[in-house]
């Protein structure tokens, strides 16, 4: 009788990792949303806040398809998490029409205390590695963007 509630307590925990939420899946949810940017960073230079909210640069994520607005320009793309990576990287590929359709932007993103970093290559034909750190240098094509959850209004 003993081995009953033996196997079925190994049963039970064989099945616990299988209930634990997926960390790209876990990602992606806080992901959603509408986020402002507060602070900006290119070409080794720090934005200040003020200058960073008035560059009207926001990140809108819905399922999983995020837009980027920046000087009044909408670019649209689907992103492929991989939170196992450190930093965590983010792959974001082109949508929009145009010469950079079907582009992916290898990047790197955090989500801590309620903040969005993301690490942005420049988009081009060939865009750059992948950023290994949130900071620029002088000479790089990266983008460096600290954005806070939109509030309702």
């Amino acid at each position: 009788m003993r081995a009953v509630p033996f196997a079925l307590g190994i049963g039970l925990l064989t099945m616990i990792p299988a209930l634990a939420e997926d960390p790209a899946e876990k990602d992606s949810k806080e992901l959603q949303g509408a986020w402002n940017v507060v602070g900006m960073e290119k070409k080794g230079q720090k934005a200040s806040e003020e200058e960073a909210k008035k560059s009207g640069f926001r990140v809108l994520v819905k399922g999983d398809e995020i837009t980027i607005e920046e000087a009044g320009e909408k670019n649209q793309g689907r992103f492929r998490l991989d939170p196992s990576k450190t930093p965590k990287e983010i792959d974001i590929t082109v949508l929009d029409d145009g010469e950079f359709k079907g582009t992916t932007l290898a990047s790197i993103y955090s989500l801590e205390g309620g903040k969005l970093r993301l690490a942005l290559p420049r988009i081009s034909k060939d865009p750059a590695k992948r950023p290994k750190e949130f900071k620029t240098q002088a000479d790089d094509q990266h983008v460096v963007v600290t954005a806070e959850r939109e509030k309702d209004k």
